[in-house]
């Protein structure tokens, strides 16, 4: 039997596209329905898909969107690591730091809950709480929905944010 090593591929890709995408929220989710004010500072913007369009966390952090991924572009912005935490009833719900992170890109969907952390200047010094040369600042972000075209196309996304969420008095 003759295996068509292409169309192998692509339909392998397609079913681990799909798999990553219907798992976006992850199962630590809150499934309250306990509606959780905003918290002081919160940020209500738009990110579109566009390379020229970000959203800055802080002074060097930029949050891209891709489609339906947050995602940071070395070109523009320090290094940012991502956390779906699954879907949430608010950004005030968003309370604790999760155990790990990853570079990303991070898949989302409206009602997620993502908890972003963005490298600061590396000041040489041993961080004894992350075991990491990096000083770390952190946001949380709600997605609120996404902005589709007149065709129904993805073409951004709508987020609440806050960043100066003091993780210290967690």
């Amino acid at each position: 039997m003759k295996i068509n090593f292409n169309k192998f591929c692509m339909e392998h890709a397609l079913i681990f596209t799909l798999f990553i995408t219907l798992c976006a929220c992850s199962s630590d989710s809150d499934d309250s329905d306990e509606v959780i004010e905003d918290p002081e500072g919160t940020e209500i913007v738009d990110v579109y898909v566009n390379p020229e369009t970000r959203v800055y966390f802080y002074r060097d952090c930029a949050l891209h969107f891709t489609g339906t991924s947050f995602w940071y572009n070395p070109s523009y912005s320090k290094r940012i690591d991502f956390n779906n935490i699954g879907n949430v009833s608010g950004l005030g719900a968003i309370k604790k730091l999760p155990d790990r992170f990853g570079p990303g890109p991070e898949v989302v969907r409206p009602g997620c809950g993502v908890v972003a952390r963005c490298a600061m200047e590396w000041d040489g010094r041993w961080n004894e709480q992350t075991q990491e040369w990096y000083t770390w600042k952190y946001a949380r972000i709600y997605v609120i929905d996404y902005i589709k075209s007149d065709a129904g196309e993805i073409i951004g996304v709508k987020i609440k944010y806050q960043t100066n969420w003091d993780v210290d008095k967690l």
